[in-house]
């Protein structure tokens, strides 16, 4: 009687354990998403003042370099003019981008979508800037299920 009981416990415990680790996982993934987008929301308002005050020569290859954001700067019908990551003359027009139409509509736009360029999940903001182009600033971000099935080892070494 007195195994069965610690057998119980023992499963309760490491029931606990494993039910902890899980909600506080989700709590620390909803703080880096927030934490990410707001970077974004920033890097996109501190470019498109930049690009507003300097003209396009503000983007190059070397600001790509210094930011973790992917930056695109689009014309009216969706052309890439720039691109931090790849050659814009091999991009295909941006025009049926969820960011892209709600950002030439209302001059601003926010999406998370899979990123078939770059295979990756990334959260965008786009913006309209006053000679009708769109910036487009981006980062990458992890799911809920890549995120924590990435953190289940430690999970079950601590059980």
């Amino acid at each position: 009687m007195r195994k069965k009981i610690l057998n119980h416990t023992c499963l309760l415990v490491v029931l606990s354990v494993l039910m902890t680790f899980l909600a506080a996982s989700l709590v620390m993934y909803s703080k880096y998403n927030e934490d990410l987008k707001q970077s974004v929301r920033d890097s996109t308002k501190y470019i498109q003042d930049s690009v507003e005050k300097m003209g396009e020569s503000y983007l190059d290859k070397d600001l790509g370099k210094a930011s973790a954001a992917r930056i695109t700067l689009l014309d009216s019908e969706g052309n890439v003019l720039f691109d931090s990551l790849e050659d814009p003359t091999e991009l295909a027009n941006h025009s049926n981008r969820p960011e892209f139409i709600q950002a030439e509509k209302e001059g601003y736009a926010e999406t998370l979508r899979y990123s078939e360029t770059l295979s990756k999940q990334n959260f965008y903001c786009a913006v309209k800037l006053s000679n009708g182009d769109i910036l487009r600033v981006g980062r990458f971000t992890i799911s809920t299920y890549s995120g924590l099935s990435g953190l289940m080892p430690a999970c079950c070494l601590s059980a």
